[in-house]
């Protein structure tokens, strides 16, 4: 037995990223793979902005399986980015589990499922994608079960709700068949959980986890943090634009899919994340210099010309 209750620890591995999203708000949690074991870190305030599959080295203060780590990036060394694949057809795997003691919902049949994930309609989510990254990205592969899992329906356990759901569809497709997917998306019926949809941020193979509400917004939302996108915040500066007191307000914008529960595409910022805008190949972004009238393209259409503006604030020089 170790001697002591605590230690000072430095040690390197792999981030797992995940958010848990509820109307009532939500939170991210932040984990580190390692030969070791898996670590859950517990940053004092601000988390640094990385995700999953991150390979970086941390010094904080490790209890058992918990480490305590200050704010930012103080005690986070990065040692190579994990590489996003946001373009061409993300292959999903769907799988539908169920628990032993409550009866497959009505709504868990794979032909639903597939309409409003992996169709063509024009409501789905891969249709969404599409149409958000102007062609450049969609979703492909199946939906498989349900299942029914060997445990009683109690909280969400999304570890063993993935190893069983992969277990499952690996018995019936085989394990090449699964290894080449992108993304998996775990349905099973509602739970009180605390949260509507959970997803690793990022990741190879990434994860998502959909609690009941199988729709375009949730589901493309959560697989929104799959591609690698954190939420569409908003700024509330006591009556001004910008200002020097600002306050965040989580799921504040309400015209974009990773803010408000929506189906309304991803805000200019989030789509240059993805590469979908003002990368080569995809349409600019105009950034301002001087005064003047400027023209910017509808925003969900497909085209060449400018999509939207970058303006430098007077506070600070920096484009925003």
């Amino acid at each position: 037995m170790h001697p002591y209750l605590e230690e000072h620890l430095t040690t390197e591995g792999h981030l797992e990223v995940l958010h848990e999203d509820d109307p009532s708000g939500g939170r991210y949690r932040y984990f580190l793979r390692r030969p070791e074991g898996r670590l859950a870190l517990h940053f004092a305030a601000e988390a640094p902005t990385l995700q999953t599959d991150d390979h970086v080295r941390v010094s904080g203060v490790r209890v058992r399986q918990t480490m305590a780590l200050s704010s930012g990036t103080s005690n986070v060394t990065t040692l190579a980015l994990a590489q996003p694949a946001t373009f061409g057809p993300q292959r999903t795997a769907v799988i539908l589990v169920t628990y032993q003691d409550t009866p497959t919902p009505s709504w868990m049949s794979s032909d639903r499922v597939r309409n409003i994930i992996l169709s063509d309609d024009p409501a789905s989510v891969s249709n969404f994608f599409r149409e958000a990254s102007y062609g450049q990205t969609w979703l492909t592969g199946d939906v498989y079960g349900p299942y029914v899992m060997p445990m009683n329906q109690q909280g969400c356990p999304r570890g063993s709700i993935a190893t069983y759901a992969d277990q499952a569809t690996r018995a019936q497709v085989g394990t090449t068949a699964m290894a080449a997917f992108h993304h998996f998306v775990y349905v099973f019926p509602s739970s009180s959980c605390g949260w509507r949809g959970t997803a690793t941020v990022g990741g190879s193979p990434s994860q998502a986890w959909i609690n009941g509400d199988v729709s375009t917004s949730v589901v493309g939302h959560e697989m929104g943090h799959n591609l690698g996108l954190m939420h569409s915040n908003k700024l509330v500066c006591d009556g001004v634009s910008v200002g020097p007191n600002c306050t965040p307000v989580e799921y504040g914008d309400l015209f974009d899919m990773m803010g408000s529960v929506t189906t309304m595409h991803f805000n200019a910022i989030q789509k240059q994340n993805l590469g979908w805008l003002d990368y080569p190949g995809m349409p600019p972004i105009t950034t301002v210099q001087t005064s003047g009238v400027y023209t910017i393209d509808p925003y969900e259409t497909m085209g060449t010309n400018p999509k939207a503006l970058r303006v430098k604030t007077p506070r600070s020089g920096v484009p925003v």
